[in-house]
């Protein structure tokens, strides 16, 4: 059991109650006062809700005659309920996506499960709009829900789940990630790993380079020495003998140098992806995802690691097929597009249920990579 699942529990406890008994709660940030909730404003909202059996072939965008700018993309590692607000707060309309499980509603809310779509039961009102619609479980491969301002009363888990004094509504939209997909070793490395090795080898040839003129060069003196010393044989043959020994110390470095390259190859890390058919199915979802806010005119949508945690998808994979539905169906620039967003935003962060490699990286470093300073070209 985790050492914070007892608080998560009760966390769990007072917001169900809040909102579905005491309608009223005393908040803690960032001012103490006394919050009503109106009971009929939420369940007319839940009411809303909607199903996308395939968010795909359901939603066909409008084209937009006028040129579209490109949509702004950011890569942040806050809290992304804290980030949509902000984002809100900006006059964007945002939607927030909810990393489902596609089977229970909430995963795992009920026992104080940690991942992302339980802390969003833990602080809104969305497992309202789960529970009474629980008749569309499980999802279809790129079905998800529409919950529309769904009512935010809570601070994030770093901030102690800490009650607000300005309750604020966000919508969400909820698809499910491919659930411990097989994986692949991937034929070909990354252009940049293969221009670090490149580099390292050429570093490699240098020294080894160098060295051989050092030898030639030691070797040239030598002959010099044996020429002018010719007729004293003992010095001849202390030099030979010398010879001899350098030959067994570079013979037995080399040695060395080739051992460690086995070495090497037998703990280098092995990259793994999806496998073709899963991409094309997370393509898939990534549209839904996508799609779904459009429709529901959605300006900004906060995206994260796609089931990268407990679901065990490769972040770079995932990092890489964003890149590519972003870039190919959701750009701005021309005249009679599909209509794309104003505003789309990465929250990412690591913790204990990332996909770790070996050399400690996690969700962070492959999508920051990609989305840091994004430019559209």
């Amino acid at each position: 059991m985790s050492s914070l699942q007892p608080f998560r529990l009760a966390i769990q406890s007072n917001t169900i109650n809040i909102f579905s008994t005491t309608l009223r709660y005393t908040s803690e940030q960032p001012s103490i006062k006394t919050i009503k909730i109106d009971k009929n404003d939420l369940k007319k909202e839940y009411l809303k809700a909607k199903l996308y059996k395939d968010g795909c072939t359901e939603v066909i965008r409008p084209i937009v005659g006028e040129k579209q700018e490109h949509p702004k993309v950011e890569f942040c590692t806050w809290d992304c309920l804290n980030y949509a607000l902000k984002l809100k707060e900006k006059g964007l309309n945002p939607l927030v996506l909810n990393m489902a499980n596609d089977e229970h509603p909430g995963g795992g809310y009920l026992v104080g499960a940690g991942a992302q779509e339980e802390n969003l039961f833990r602080r809104t009102n969305l497992f309202q709009y789960h529970e009474s619609n629980s008749h569309w479980y499980p999802f279809q491969n790129a079905g998800g829900i529409y919950s529309p301002n769904a009512l935010v009363i809570r601070a994030s888990e770093q901030e102690n789940y800490k009650l607000l004094s300005v309750p604020t509504k966000m919508s969400f939209v909820s698809v499910a990630a491919l659930k411990f997909p097989e994986l692949v070793e991937e034929e070909e490395e990354k252009e940049e790993e293969k221009e670090e090795e490149e580099e390292e080898e050429k570093e490699e040839e240098k020294e080894e380079e160098k060295e051989e003129k050092k030898e030639e060069e030691k070797e040239e003196k030598k002959e010099e020495k044996k020429e002018e010393e010719k007729e004293e044989e003992k010095e001849e043959k202390k030099e030979e003998e010398k010879k001899e020994e350098d030959k067994e110390v570079e013979k037995k470095v080399g040695e060395e140098k080739e051992e460690q390259k086995n070495v090497n190859k037998k703990i280098e890390y092995k990259k793994y992806t999806l496998t073709p058919e899963a991409k094309e199915l997370t393509r898939q979802k990534i549209r839904a995802i996508m799609n779904i806010g459009i429709d529901n005119g959605h300006d900004a949508i906060v995206l994260s690691a796609f089931g990268c945690g407990a679901f065990r998808n490769p972040p770079i994979t995932m990092a890489e097929l964003f890149y590519e539905i972003i870039t190919k169906e959701f750009a701005g620039g021309k005249e009679n597009l599909p209509k794309t967003y104003r505003h789309i935003g990465f929250s990412i962060f690591d913790d204990k249920s990332v996909m770790r490699r070996k050399d400690g990286q996690g969700n962070v470093e492959p999508f920051k990579r990609i989305f840091d300073n994004f430019v559209w070209k």
